[in-house]
């Protein structure tokens, strides 16, 4: 699956700890466009410049479309301390050292049909972080059992 682009990210929450009030804290929202295949660091969100070597947090908001999708996996890299909602609802807490790395993680999510709304808050880790990488793609199915041998 592609990984996500043009994320909308919020300014820095200078000083602000990871919690999850910062999602209603976030504001100054731009957009940010995941790097294509023009860069090494394929689908790699950079808010470096949003972050500016200053402590606090930012958050990354991305609405997504997934159909009929509900069973899926939300593949993550990130490098600092993160909390990942789904539509409002906590799915992830984690910590990953710099650089990011893609799929570092994989979450199993429940989607609703239809939109979806990720949210990535990411802790600057003391202006050290830069940015994460995400995608997401329907489970796998569950695996029938083969039909015993004729007889």
């Amino acid at each position: 699956a592609d990984y996500l682009g043009d994320w909308q990210v919020s300014d820095i929450l200078t000083g602000a700890t990871l919690r999850e009030s910062v999602f209603d804290q976030a504001s100054g929202w731009r957009t940010h466009a995941a790097y294509g295949d023009e860069s090494s660091a394929r689908g790699f969100v950079d808010a470096s410049a949003r972050i500016a070597k200053k402590t606090g947090v930012v958050v990354f908001r991305k609405e997504i479309d997934v159909g009929p999708t509900d069973a899926a996996h939300l593949h993550l890299g990130y490098d600092g301390p993160v909390l990942v909602r789904l539509n409002a609802k906590l799915i992830h807490q984690g910590v990953a050292g710099n650089p990011a790395l893609p799929d570092h993680v994989s979450v199993p999510v429940n989607f609703c049909h239809g939109v979806n709304c990720v949210e990535i808050a990411l802790d600057t880790n003391n202006g050290r972080a830069c940015g994460i990488f995400a995608r997401w793609e329907p489970a796998a199915p569950a695996r029938k059992k083969a039909a015993p041998p004729c007889p």
